[in-house]
């Protein structure tokens, strides 16, 4: 069986329209196969946060320095954010199909939300506008941010487009359509949509 090497995060396609479904996007293929997955290491998943903006440049390079230097505290972060990735892929699901999400799940969500929002605190921008602290102390606390950033997602069901999931053979990412049409069926139409129509074409003329 052939084994496909995961992509660099600074090669990872940001085609979800949402930070959280971008997170979900880290695995490559969900359809047809599954994987590979770019998160790696926590190393991996903080230069993720850092790219999406979820943290800073400095927060994330401070905290994969403390992942090297507690490597146990780095998987324990990395595993616990695949799991939260894989309850958000599953409920998002739920969304396109428009079925019940599963209750674990939620609480999942729920809880490393609730973790961050604990941690929150007052604090002065550099333009002296009070906002909440978005820096992440310590490794324990990715998980929260994340799980913080699928809440706002998925309670703004009203107020944004439908989650969609893209049909292309070894993908299934997810996305939300910000297009002007809103008729988006594809996570890129130059990838999955042009591999789609050619194996359309081929079929047709063989």
């Amino acid at each position: 069986m052939e084994i496909i090497p995961a992509k660099p995060i600074r090669d990872l396609r940001l085609l979800g329209g949402h930070p959280v479904l971008d997170f979900v996007n880290t695995v490559d293929s969900r359809r047809d196969r599954w994987g590979p997955d770019a998160l790696q290491t926590c190393g991996d998943l903080l230069e993720w946060m850092s790219r999406l903006e979820l943290v800073s440049a400095g927060c994330s390079i401070r905290l994969a320095k403390l992942a090297r230097a507690h490597p146990e505290e780095g998987r324990e972060a990395l595993d616990e954010a695949k799991a939260l990735r894989e309850a958000i892929y599953r409920v998002a699901l739920c969304e396109i199909s428009m079925s019940d999400a599963d209750a674990a799940d939620l609480k999942l969500i729920e809880d490393g939300a609730k973790r961050w929002a604990a941690a929150q605190k007052l604090t002065l921008s550099p333009s002296g506008a009070i906002v909440w602290s978005q820096e992440i102390s310590h490794l324990s606390a990715i998980t929260a941010r994340l799980a913080s950033s699928a809440v706002e997602l998925f309670i703004a069901r009203e107020h944004r487009r439908p989650i969609g999931e893209c049909p292309g053979r070894d993908c299934g990412w997810l996305f939300i359509d910000h297009s002007k049409s809103g008729r988006r069926r594809w996570c890129s139409d130059e990838t999955c949509g042009t591999s789609a129509r050619v194996r359309k074409y081929r079929a047709k003329h063989s």
